[in-house]
């Protein structure tokens, strides 16, 4: 992981990788 990458990027990141899991699984 690159912990160079601002916070906001990040949360970003998790917040599509949320989204996209929950898709997925419904």
């Amino acid at each position: 992981m690159l912990v160079l990458l601002p916070p906001w990027v990040t949360a970003a990141s998790l917040e599509e990788t949320r989204g996209a899991g929950r898709r997925a699984s419904e």
